[in-house]
């Protein structure tokens, strides 16, 4: 995305209650205040992350913020001038161990840098939010609409529930936890996949254990939904780093029904044309039945601009047997595909030697030769087959 098509005009400051101090409520209210500037059609928001004013400043508290802020679209710090403002707030002026949280959280930020921007092209071209209440996503569940349910999750680019430290942890705490609410269905830790919380026939209240110094905010995937992931183990540090070099994944997460579904906008993210002319590619996958279909919704596209290294499938203990899979070209050149399923992550891998050309991909299909109709011709000696 080009750098300079959101920008400006969708900043929101928090300045917080008061002149005195930043406080914790400050940055509670903050989420709130996002949500509203997204409902009032600016999308590309966020608070001034650790305070605008303040004389003294909580190192915890700061640190909290910017592990906040790197889960929305707008991040940055910004405080008043001189003496109002306080002391400098930059991550590496804060004292350990909270310096390190702040850092990561930077980083961590860019692994959802591309789904973030997918939402942001959106919302730009037909409207809509990108940090959203969850009772936007699941109005028959009265329990979100609770009134404090705004204040200590939300829902990031329609697919994330980003769970927030909106609290110091007491002194002494040895397993201090955060209290969040999960709607009906299976949620998956995007951090660590074997983490499936929730409940498939109501939703539950549940105790999440405070993310540790090295590690990333909770964000949990969304049943029925695919993001666009992009792991950071910390060799990338830019925006340009992640879209141009990190490999690109496609994180499903299969509901009960047995679909997901998402969507993904690539460009080169050089010059605001890009919009203008329609130099992109822009696409939404639907999976279910042991099928990604790709549907293409911008026939413009001049180029390809990134091919898809993996399609990852959480809580996919019920694939775990699978024993072909393949991709297809809209030529019907067939391709082979390694596969292989983590017991401890819970997660089924498809992937090919080289990345896969979104550009002409057709369809990917996988599954068990003993149950499942088998479409990938000469993948294990399998005949030619109709492909629907």
């Amino acid at each position: 995305m080009s750098r300079s098509t959101f920008s400006g005009s969708g900043a929101y400051a928090a300045h917080g209650l008061g002149k005195e101090a930043r406080t914790w409520k400050d940055m509670e209210l903050g989420i709130a205040g996002v949500m509203n500037f997204n409902m009032f059609g600016i999308p590309m928001t966020g608070p001034n992350a650790c305070g605008y004013y303040g004389a003294t400043i909580e190192d915890e508290l700061c640190a909290r913020w910017i592990q906040l802020s790197s889960m929305l679209p707008l991040a940055r710090t910004n405080r008043a001038a001189g003496a109002a403002g306080g002391p400098p707030m930059e991550p590496y002026n804060l004292k350990s161990p909270y310096d390190v949280i702040a850092k990561n959280a930077l980083i961590g930020r860019l692994q959802f840098i591309r789904q973030i921007y997918t939402c942001l092209f959106e919302a730009s071209q037909d409207g809509g939010t990108c940090v959203d209440p969850l009772l936007f996503h699941f109005p028959d569940d009265d329990m979100t609409f609770a009134p404090t349910m705004t204040e200590n999750s939300f829902i990031l680019a329609n697919a994330l529930k980003v769970v927030p430290v909106v609290a110091a942890v007491p002194a002494g705490t040895k397993a201090p936890t955060v209290r969040t609410y999960f709607p009906k269905g299976d949620w998956v830790n995007m951090a660590n996949t074997a983490d499936i919380r929730g409940n498939l026939l109501k939703g539950a209240w549940v105790e999440l254990p405070v993310p540790s110094n090295s590690e990333d905010i909770l964000t949990y995937l969304k049943p029925g939904s695919m993001v666009a992931f992009q792991k950071n183990n910390g060799g990338w540090t830019t925006t340009t780093d992640v879209l141009n070099s990190a490999p690109l994944r496609l994180t499903a997460n299969i509901d009960p029904n047995g679909w997901a579904s998402g969507t993904l906008f690539l460009d080169k993210g050089e010059s605001l044309s890009e919009l203008e002319n329609k130099d992109y590619e822009y696409y939404k996958f639907h999976l279910s039945a042991g099928s990604l279909k790709k549907s293409n919704l911008n026939n413009k596209a001049l180029y390809s601009v990134k091919g898809l290294d993996e399609l990852v499938i959480v809580n996919a203990e019920a694939l775990k047997d699978t024993d072909f899979a393949c991709w297809i070209t809209n030529d019907e050149v067939v391709t082979e595909l390694k596969i292989e399923y983590s017991k401890s992550l819970k997660t089924l891998t498809i992937s090919d030697k080289t990345p896969i050309d979104l550009t002409i991909l057709r369809d990917l299909y996988y599954g068990n030769s003993a149950r499942d109709q088998n479409l990938c011709y000469g993948v294990g000696g399998h005949d030619k087959q109709f492909y629907m």
